[in-house]
């Protein structure tokens, strides 16, 4: 969960003793204005998913993530 109204937030997720599989489901649900709702235009909030795979600069049990303001986002990886 980014709380910040106005910037993205940068961050790596390191779980010790494990390793990331390389591919990871992200699901990011956002709105342009922190104050929209979806009770009359539902098409205000948007459910993003995407699949990606781990990229060069991560290691095994790093992933670096960027979270859109005011938002909230579910990984969803395999470990090993």
């Amino acid at each position: 969960l980014n709380k910040n109204i106005y910037k993205d937030v940068e961050t790596v997720i390191k779980i010790d003793k494990y390793n990331f599989s390389k591919a990871i489901e992200i699901c990011t649900l956002n709105s342009k204005n922190i104050w929209d709702t979806n009770e009359i235009d539902s098409d205000n909030i948007t459910l993003k998913q995407k699949k990606i795979e781990k990229n060069k600069g991560n290691t095994e049990n790093e992933l670096k993530c960027t979270f859109p303001a005011h938002s909230l986002t579910s990984l969803k990886l395999s470990i090993k």
